[in-house]
């Protein structure tokens, strides 16, 4: 007796299914180290890719300047609350446009002096 049918008898079918049965696994087993390769090598990307973030955001901490600046347009903004009184009951959007408006003025006039040039 040859093996396909001794597998056949085994499993209760004809010696072409057994051929199939076998060709069908054979097909899957590939296909399933066809994805695990693929998922290994996305995964590899992945963190290739979150290192190189991680390093870059690591280096991106402001700088002090970075922070003054910050700093200075929050006193302006609040500076621009306390001067414009109905900006603060208007919406947010038309309070942003007032607030442009309102520092091109400031920026007119002079740094030191703050009187408007002339």
């Amino acid at each position: 007796m040859n093996i396909l049918s001794e597998l056949s008898y085994l499993a209760f079918v004809p010696e072409d299914m057994v051929v199939l049965g076998i060709i069908s696994g054979l097909v899957s087993f590939v296909i399933t180290l066809l994805w695990l390769v693929i998922g290994w090598r996305a995964m590899r990307a992945h963190e290739r890719i979150a290192d190189t973030l991680a390093i870059h955001f690591q280096n991106a901490k402001p700088t002090s300047s970075q922070k003054n600046s910050n700093e200075e347009y929050s006193k302006k903004y609040r500076t621009f609350l306390n001067e414009v009184e109905e900006a603060k009951n208007v919406p947010f959007l038309e309070r942003q446009v007032m607030f442009k408006e309102w520092l091109t003025k400031q920026q007119q006039r002079s740094p030191n002096t703050g009187v408007a040039r002339g």
